[in-house]
C-alpha cells in the first residue's frame, strides 16, 4: 500500500483476512486501502474542482464586468464582453450580448462593430427580422461593408430569399480581400 499498490494491497489484506478473519490487522488493512482510494478520489475531485473554478471564460466575463461595474460606459469591454457571450453560443448567452449591446449601440461608439454584434446576437437567436434591420443599418452607411453582406446572405438563405441572397453574398465577395474567404464565399454562392 505504501508502494502506491493500492490492488495488490487489497489482495493481501484480503488473503490475510481469509486467513485470519478475527484478526484486526487485515480488516485494518483493507480500511487502509479503502481510505487511500479515497483520499485519491478526493484528491482528483478538487483538482477538477479547481478546473471548473477557475474556467478562463468565467474569470474573463467576471473581468469585463468589474470593468463595467468600475466604469459603465467603457465600451471597449462591453464589446469584449458581447463577444465572449456569442462566442458561448447558448440562447441565454446570445440574450445577454443582445441586451448589453442594444444600450451600447445608442452611444455610437464603434457604430458599426456594436451593429455586427449585436445582428451576431440576433442571429444567433434566430430573430432574423431584427438581425436583418441590424445588418441593413450598417449597410446603409457603408454599402460593400463584407460582413454586414455576408451576414444578410445568410438570413436571407434562412428565410428563403435565395435571389436576394446571392446578391448580398456577390457584393460580400466584391468588398474582400482574403482570397480563401472569396473562394468560400463563391462556392456558399
Amino acid at each position: 500500500l505504501e508502494a502506491g499498490d493500492r490492488a495488490g494491497a487489497r489482495l493481501a489484506f484480503g488473503r490475510a483476512v481469509e486467513l485470519g478473519p478475527r484478526r484486526p490487522e487485515g480488516h485494518n488493512g483493507l480500511g487502509l486501502a479503502d481510505l487511500d482510494e479515497v483520499r485519491s478520489s478526493l484528491r482528483a475531485i478538487l483538482t477538477l474542482r479547481k478546473l471548473v473554478f477557475s474556467d478562463p471564460e468565467k474569470r474573463a466575463i467576471r473581468h469585463f464586468e468589474r470593468a463595467l461595474e468600475l466604469e459603465p460606459g467603457f465600451h471597449d469591454a462591453a464589446i469584449n464582453l458581447a463577444d465572449l457571450y456569442i462566442h458561448k453560443g447558448s440562447a441565454e448567452s446570445y440574450e445577454r450580448a443582445a441586451a448589453l449591446l442594444k444600450d451600447r449601440v445608442t452611444a455610437g461608439y464603434r457604430l458599426d462593430d456594436m451593429l455586427c454584434r449585436l445582428g451576431l446576437a440576433f442571429l444567433g437567436l434566430e430573430r432574423y427580422g431584427e438581425a436583418e434591420n441590424t445588418f441593413l443599418q450598417i449597410t446603409a452607411r457603408t454599402s460593400n461593408h463584407d460582413i454586414a453582406n455576408y451576414r444578410l446572405a445568410q438570413i436571407m438563405v434562412a428565410t428563403g430569399r435565395l435571389r436576394e441572397a446571392t446578391e448580398a453574398y456577390v457584393r460580400a465577395t466584391r468588398a474582400l480581400a482574403d482570397p480563401e474567404l472569396k473562394q468560400e464565399l463563391a462556392a456558399q454562392i
